[in-house]
């Protein structure tokens, strides 16, 4: 935009097109373009899909969340399908493992029970009645079952570790999944008005945007002001739109006063808040002249 500016300045041999207005000493002439407040929403589906239905068209006023337009979802309902498929695999899977890991662990617990009560049953005879052979023994059995008792613990703890990041993972997939399937009914993201439809019924989508929209409540000019005017400008500062063949376009104010100037056209940019949006909102993206008063 700044680089077709400074073309038409070098052509016209003026700093811009609206310094060559006729405006009051000390007023700021710029040009600019009209634009939606909160700017243009670009809404993509995904690329290979086939446009199946487009509920809208331009100049439509949507509300938030109305479902412009329906692509072809069948692979997207089957991939959805299958992550349902494994997130329920995934689930049960832990299910029984936890299951086998808390009886083999129950059953560690009993063995290690029964042995300590052999050990404490032959240590209460003592030697007259056994041999330090078999006490000896039976201790070692004591500390065989608990080592085998801390085995199975550290290995149920694996299992939980492993079964909750298996259901994590099918979890994940299948919200994906569900988002994916989503994508596929483009939504209106706010109250606005359907700006462009790019593409009909039976068209594949690409990586370009299927429909281009905005809420055109609020009104914007963005303009581009000679480097020399920047530091003239002031927030709040009002300012007056015009265009060939419509002289009032309304007034607004200065709302914003970019810091950065295009080295080669030496214009910075300037967006001003129009008072109304009224007809502005019928003209995105026309050209038009600003005079900015002091």
């Amino acid at each position: 935009m700044l680089g077709a500016i400074a073309a038409v300045l070098i052509a016209w041999g003026a700093v811009s097109p609206a310094a060559a207005q006729p405006k009051a000493e000390g007023q700021i002439g710029a040009t600019g373009y009209i634009a939606p407040a909160g700017g243009i929403v670009v809404l993509h589906g995904p690329p290979g899909a086939v446009i199946r239905v487009i509920n809208v068209h331009v100049g439509d006023r949507v509300k938030k969340g109305d479902a412009l337009m329906a692509l072809d979802d069948e692979a997207a309902k089957a991939e959805e399908k299958l992550a349902e498929l494994d997130l329920d695999t995934a689930t049960k899977t832990a299910a029984e493992r936890q299951a086998v890991e808390a009886q083999t662990l129950r059953r560690a617990e009993q063995k290690l029970q029964r042995a300590q009560k052999e050990a404490a049953s032959y240590r209460a005879v003592g030697t007259g009645g056994t041999s330090y052979k078999e006490i000896s023994q039976l201790a070692e059995d004591v500390e065989e079952a608990q080592f085998a008792l801390e085995v199975e613990k550290a290995k149920q703890q694996q299992t939980a570790v492993e079964t909750a990041n298996a259901v994590s993972a099918a979890t994940a997939r299948l919200e994906l999944a569900k988002a994916k399937l989503a994508s596929y009914v483009l939504r209106a993201p706010s109250d606005g008005t359907i700006l462009q439809i790019e593409r009909s019924v039976g068209d594949a989508a690409t990586a370009e945007p299927l429909i281009q929209f905005a809420d055109l409540s609020s009104m914007s000019v963005v303009c581009q002001v000679y480097e020399g005017d920047m530091l003239k400008l002031k927030r709040g500062m009002k300012a007056t739109i015009t265009a060939a063949g419509i002289p009032d376009l309304g007034t607004g104010v200065v709302e914003q006063i970019g810091q950065l100037i295009d080295a080669r056209s030496q214009l910075g940019e300037v967006r001003l808040r129009l008072d109304r949006s009224s007809p502005a909102d019928r003209l995105v993206g026309m050209s038009v002249e600003v005079v900015i008063a002091p």
